[in-house]
C-alpha cells in the first residue's frame, strides 16, 4: 500500500475540506502548560471543532474507533502536564527527533505530538542532553504549531537545531542517517526518537494469541505505556555505562522486526496506517570502532537500510551491535512485553498515577502571590513538599495574572498556575481561597489567625488546620474542629551552615519598630541589623542573611526559620496593632509552651524596655543553635507535615 493511503489520508482530507470550520479558533496555550486547543470548558465554537476533528478521525476506520474517538483517553491526554523530573547532573549526548507533521487547517499539536513533547519534559531530557536536532518533515515553513514545540524544548539547557526538511519517501531515514552520520563524526553518545502516530491506535486490535490460547488485546493505552517506559528507560534508568539501548534484539534474521512470538506485539506493523514510534541510543565512538572492525563504510554496511522500509530504522542496532552490548529494560526474548502482561510494576504505578486524570494533579491556593510573606512562604514550601512526593502541583489566587514576587518563585520551582477544567485530587487553601473549589475537589483549608476574617473557615471544606493551640481553641468555640499542623520549614533549603559565635551577631527580622532592640545590642557591644520592612522590598532568601546572624528577633514563621537554620530566637516585636508582643528568648522547657501562641507572645508578659530585651539577649547560649534545629526536624518539617495533609483530604 503506497504512503499516501496508509490510514485514509485522502479520504480524510477531502473530508477536511468539505467541512465548514468555526468562525473563531482560540490560541494556542502558553509554553508553561502543555496543552492542545482541546482543553475542557472553552468556547462553544473550540468544542464543536473538537467534536468535528473526533468525527473525521473515525470515518473509514475498519477496524474500530481511533483513540481519538475514546473521550477517557483523549482527555487525559489534554491535561497531561508537563512537570519535569529534577535533573542537576551532567549532560551526555545529544537527541535526533524525526517530526512528521501533516498540514492542518487548525494549527495546533496533535495529541500524538502532545504525548511526545509531554515524556520529554516529564523527563527534563532538555537539561540531560548537550543538543537537541529537530527535524521536521513539512511541506510549508515554520507554524505556530512547531514555534510553540521548540520553544517547549528550548526551555532547558539544551542547544535547539531546529530544520524544516522536505517530506519524501526517505524522510525519516535522511534523519536517522544524519544522526548516524553525526555520531560516528562526532564520537557522540546520539539518542534517536520521532514524533509519529503514538496515539493513532485503535482502541483495541487483536493482534495473536498467548501462549495459553487466549487472544492478546492490545489498546491505546498499551501503546503509550511502552513509549512512557522506552522514554524513561531511554533518560533515566538505563546503565550509565551502556554503549547502546533498545529493544530490538534480533540479530542475523531475514526480517529484522519485532516478531510476534505468542505475547510479543508486531510493533514495526503499521496498526491503522501509523507506527508506534522509534527509540534508541548508541555510542558513537563505539560504533566507529565497530566499522571499522568491520572493514566496510557506513554505506556498505546499511545500504539498504536508507532505502527500504522507512519502519526499518530499528534494525540498526541489531545490524551494528551484539545482543549482548545493548541494553534493555526488560528483554524475554528479545523485545519488550505488553503492558497487559505485567512487565514491570512499578513502572505500571507510575505510569497510572501520571496518566489517570488528575491522579497526580493538587493545588495550593492562597489570598495573593504578590508579595513575601508568611503564608507565601508556607505555600511554596508546601508546594515543594508535594512535588518530592511525586504530585503536579498547581497554585491559585483570585486575580493571578504571574506578575507577583512569590508567583515567580514557584513558577521557577515547576510549579504551574492553575487552569480552570484541570482535574485535582485536592486542594490546600488559605485565607479563604478554598471558595473557588468547593464542589470541584476535596478542600482542606489552613487557618493562619484567628483574629481576621480572612482566615475563618470556609464552609463546605473537607477538613480545616490549625497552626496553633490558640487558633484551634478560637475555631472550638465557634464550632469548628481542626488538626494542628504547625507552619511547615523546607529544612533541606533552611539549615545550619556555619556554627554559633560566643559573641553574638543579632538579626531582627521583626516587622514593627525595632529600635529598642538595636539599643539593647548597642548596651552589649554586640552587632545589629535588621531586614527591610517595607512589603515590597522583603528579601526572598532570608536564609543566607539568617545564618550570617546568631540571634535572631521576630515572631511567628520568622523564627521557625530560624529554628531550621539552627539559630538561638528571640520571640519580640513591637507593631503598630500588636505594640511589644513575644514570649523572650526560646529554650527547650518553654518551647511547646511558647508555640501555643504561634511564639506571639500573646498573653505573656510584655518586653517593653531596652534594659528588658538585654535580660533577654543575655540568655544566649550558642548551644541552643542545635536545640532549635531538633525542634524544627520533630515539628516542622514540611515534608512531614504534607503527608497530614495528604491523609487530611483523603489522599493515601
Amino acid at each position: 500500500m503506497s504512503r499516501l493511503t496508509r490510514g485514509n489520508l485522502l479520504a480524510t482530507l477531502k473530508q477536511l475540506k468539505k467541512i465548514k470550520r468555526p468562525p473563531h479558533i482560540v490560541a494556542a496555550p502558553a509554553v508553561q502548560a502543555i496543552l492542545p486547543s482541546s482543553q475542557p470548558n472553552n468556547s462553544k465554537e473550540l468544542q464543536e471543532a473538537i467534536s468535528q476533528r473526533r468525527s473525521l478521525l473515525n470515518l473509514g476506520n475498519s477496524r474500530g474507533p481511533f483513540a481519538y474517538g475514546d473521550k477517557s483517553l483523549f482527555d487525559r491526554l489534554t491535561v497531561l502536564q508537563s512537570y519535569r523530573c529534577p535533573y542537576d547532573g551532567p549532560q551526555r549526548g545529544e537527541l535526533f527527533i524525526h517530526w512528521f507533521y501533516r498540514d492542518r487547517r487548525v494549527d495546533r499539536l496533535t495529541t500524538c505530538e502532545i504525548f511526545h513533547l509531554n515524556m520529554l519534559q516529564l523527563f527534563n531530557v532538555m537539561d540531560r542532553v548537550e543538543v537537541i536536532h529537530i527535524r521536521c518533515a513539512a511541506k510549508s515553513g515554520m507554524s505556530f504549531a512547531m514555534q510553540k514545540a521548540k520553544a517547549i524544548l528550548s526551555c532547558g539547557k539544551a542547544v535547539i537545531d531546529f530544520k524544516i526538511v522536505p517530506q519524501k519517501r526517505s524522510w525519516e531515514h535522511d534523519t536517522f542517517k544524519e544522526c548516524v552520520e553525526h555520531a560516528v563524526a562526532t564520537g557522540k553518545f546520539v539518542y534517536y526518537t520521532h514524533f509519529k502516530g503514538v496515539t493513532h491506535i485503535a482502541d483495541s486490535i487483536v493482534t495473536g494469541s498467548y501462549r495459553n490460547g487466549s487472544p492478546i488485546k492490545i489498546t491505546a493505552v498499551n501503546i503509550l505505556y511502552w513509549c512512557y517506559v522506552m522514554y524513561r528507560y531511554l533518560f533515566e534508568d538505563s546503565p550509565k555505562s551502556a554503549i547502546a539501548i533498545g529493544p530490538l534484539l534480533y540479530p542475523n534474521r531475514p526480517t529484522l522486526h519485532y516478531l510476534n512470538r505468542g505475547i510479543i506485539p508486531k510493533w514495526s506493523l503499521p496498526v491503522s496506517g501509523h507506527y508506534t514510534g522509534s527509540f534508541q541510543a548508541f555510542d558513537g565512538s563505539f560504533l566507529k570502532k565497530r566499522f571499522d572492525d568491520l572493514g566496510a563504510t557506513l554505506e556498505e554496511r546499511n545500504r539498504s537500510l536508507w532505502i527500504s522500509d522507512p519502519y526499518t530504522v530499528e534494525q540498526f542496532l541489531s545490524l551494528c551491535f551484539e545482543q549482548k552490548e545493548v541494553s534493555t529494560l526488560c528483554p524475554v526474548s528479545g523485545a519488550y512485553l505488553l503492558y497487559d502482561n505485567n512487565v514491570a510494576p512499578a513502572y505500571k504505578v507510575d505510569f497510572n498515577n501520571l496518566f489517570t486524570s488528575g491522579a497526580r494533579n493538587i493545588c495550593v491556593a492562597n489570598g495573593t502571590y504578590k508579595w513575601i510573606g508568611g503564608t507565601d512562604t508556607f505555600n511554596w514550601a508546601l508546594c515543594r513538599a508535594f512535588q518530592d512526593l511525586g504530585y503536579t502541583v498547581y497554585y491559585y489566587a483570585p486575580n493571578m495574572d504571574g506578575t507577583g514576587v512569590t508567583e515567580k518563585y514557584l513558577m521557577e520551582a515547576g510549579v504551574r498556575p492553575y487552569i480552570e477544567g484541570t482535574p485535582l485530587l485536592a486542594c490546600f487553601a488559605n485565607q479563604q481561597s478554598g471558595k473557588y473549589f468547593l464542589g470541584k475537589c476535596p478542600v482542606v483549608q489552613t487557618c493562619h489567625s484567628a483574629f481576621t476574617n480572612l482566615e475563618f473557615p470556609v464552609k463546605g471544606s473537607r477538613a480545616f488546620v490549625s497552626i496553633s493551640e490558640e487558633i484551634q481553641l478560637y475555631l472550638k468555640v465557634r464550632g469548628y474542629q481542626t488538626d494542628i499542623i504547625r507552619n511547615g520549614i523546607d529544612l533541606v533549603r533552611y539549615c545550619s551552615k556555619r556554627p554559633l559565635n560566643e559573641v553574638p551577631r543579632v538579626l531582627s527580622i521583626c516587622q514593627g519598630d525595632d529600635s529598642l532592640l538595636k539599643e539593647a545590642c548597642s548596651k552589649l557591644g554586640w552587632q545589629f541589623r535588621n531586614v527591610p520592612k517595607e512589603v515590597g522590598s522583603r528579601i526572598w532568601h532570608i536564609e543566607d542573611l539568617i545564618n550570617d546572624a546568631d540571634i535572631v528577633v521576630g515572631i511567628g514563621r520568622s523564627l521557625y526559620d530560624a529554628m531550621a537554620c539552627g539559630r538561638a530566637c528571640i520571640s519580640w516585636d513591637n507593631r503598630k496593632l500588636n505594640p511589644f508582643t513575644g514570649c523572650g528568648y526560646v529554650t527547650s522547657d518553654k518551647w511547646y509552651d511558647f508555640a501555643k501562641t504561634n511564639f506571639t507572645g500573646r498573653g505573656f508578659p510584655t518586653i517593653h524596655t531596652a534594659d528588658m530585651l538585654v535580660r533577654e539577649l543575655k540568655k544566649y547560649n550558642p548551644a541552643d543553635g542545635a536545640v532549635m534545629r531538633s525542634f524544627a526536624e520533630k515539628e516542622l518539617d514540611v515534608r512531614k507535615n504534607a503527608l497530614k495533609y495528604l491523609a487530611m483530604a483523603g489522599i493515601e
